[in-house]
């Protein structure tokens, strides 16, 4: 799932061991599964590397985390194709294939060749 956490949801968060969040909408915090009873019990946290992003990693308990009780809640992909299912995938390689061969080298090319003419401007020019 994706929620809104600010600092004070966070330390809520890391005190109690429950993911608590900020409702822009309400604006009030909640706690995930106070009402429904699907608790999220925090195993771990992590954030990425403009720390602007956190992963909760949770233990999930009820009836999950999506509010149509699918598990996982992100269970669809994004545009279904119409028609008939699409063919299974194909089967990894062999092992005696890996690693594969490397591609052949690109064609060479000359390096890219100046074409505009550059002037040093003189300190002591005032016109073009």
């Amino acid at each position: 799932m994706v929620a809104y956490m600010n600092a004070k949801s966070l330390a809520k968060t890391i005190v109690t061991g429950r993911t608590w969040f900020w409702s822009r909408s309400r604006q009030q915090y909640w706690m995930k599964g106070e009402s429904s009873g699907a608790v999220q019990d925090v195993v771990e946290i992590r954030y990425d590397c403009d720390a602007d992003t956190l992963l909760v990693l949770v233990d999930q308990h009820g009836s999950g985390a999506c509010h149509t009780g699918e598990r996982p809640p992100l269970h669809r992909p994004p545009h279904p194709a119409p028609g008939p299912p699409a063919a299974p995938a194909a089967p990894p390689p062999a092992a005696s294939s890996w690693p594969p061969a490397p591609p052949p080298p690109a064609p060479y090319s000359a390096p890219c060749q100046q074409t505009t003419k550059q002037t040093p401007i003189n300190s002591a020019q005032t016109s073009p």
